[in-house]
């Protein structure tokens, strides 16, 4: 190990100071319903790594013993995780706001298909990125993502959460 204190020199930039923790983003792992070349993390269906039950349980005490008022969960497809719903039951038990970055085509996988439900139902904020309206410009991971299912998806979760105020963001 190399000092490095000795380097540091004193300097007119104001001085820093660490603020509390508002916002916990975890990725929950690298499985998802799609391959996307842009994707930054190179998800997919056949990717495995996924984070344990230990550490979900550990994101869960951590969420609490720090007062940290905002989960960020992430991934690949972060509802693929096994305690997805887990996590945001807790997380929302414990009053925190909830963001799922969602990629929509996962509402209508096997397995999910009342995800939707669950989502509006613990008032979870969906942050969703849309497909390029042109199809020449879509990904490759996006033939069967297009902007028309894509409608659907989102009339879905608005279908389900007519009663439930909850937060769609979207990109393009």
């Amino acid at each position: 190990m190399h000092e490095t204190i000795h380097l540091l020199k004193k300097t007119d930039f104001p001085k820093i100071n660490r603020r509390k923790v508002e916002t916990l983003q975890v990725n929950l792992g690298y499985k998802c319903n799609q391959s996307c070349v842009h994707c930054h993390v190179d998800a997919g269906p056949n990717r495995t790594e996924m984070m344990s039950a230990e550490i979900i349980d550990t994101v869960i005490n951590y969420l609490q013993a720090q007062d940290i008022q905002v989960l960020d969960v992430t991934g690949g497809a972060p509802e693929l995780h096994p305690r997805f719903r887990d996590l945001v039951k807790a997380a929302r038990k414990q009053s925190r706001h909830v963001i799922d970055r969602c990629n929509l085509t996962i509402l209508e996988e096997p397995g999910h298909e009342n995800l939707a439900s669950f989502l509006a139902y613990h008032q979870v904020e969906i942050v969703a990125s849309l497909p390029c309206y042109l199809e020449k410009n879509r990904q490759p991971c996006q033939t069967t993502y297009n902007i028309q299912n894509c409608l659907y998806r989102l009339e879905l979760l608005l279908y389900t959460s007519i009663q439930i105020t909850f937060v769609i963001h979207l990109t393009f």
